[in-house]
């Protein structure tokens, strides 16, 4: 076996192990976009715990789990607060999520239409939202 008399490398580009400048955060939404995302959530027309879900999710920041498996006992309307617990949460600790007035609003319009203990109706065999 001998030795290779051509360098394979030579033809590589010089910045192929150069890290590529990437700019942070190029997926977030402008003000504008964000609003009208926000608003085509009013306009689905599947199941009403869903849509809910939806509008909720970008105030809450809770995964989809967590979110589908919240109990009306867990928000205090008073305080302004959702208080999940330890149990219910992936790190097994207490977790406080405050109440802006647009979750409080529409925590208050599912009230009057889904059926405790859970705010949201939750398939269990395939543990999504119907």
């Amino acid at each position: 076996m001998g030795y290779c008399s051509v360098d394979p490398c030579r033809d590589l580009p010089s910045d192929i192990f150069k890290k590529q400048k990437s700019k942070a955060f190029s997926h977030t939404l402008n003000e504008a976009d964000l609003a009208g995302f926000l608003r085509m959530f009013r306009g689905y027309k599947g199941y009403t715990t869903v849509k809910y879900a939806l509008m909720m999710a970008p105030y809450v920041f809770l995964r989809p789990g967590e979110l589908a498996s919240l109990k009306w006992s867990f928000v205090d309307f008073d305080k302004n607060l959702i208080t999940i617990p330890s149990e219910n949460m992936k790190m097994k600790r207490e977790h406080l999520v405050p109440l802006s007035k647009q979750v409080k609003r529409l925590l208050l319009e599912l009230k009057d239409m889904v059926i405790p203990p859970f705010l949201m109706e939750v398939n269990s065999r395939t543990f999504s939202l119907y």
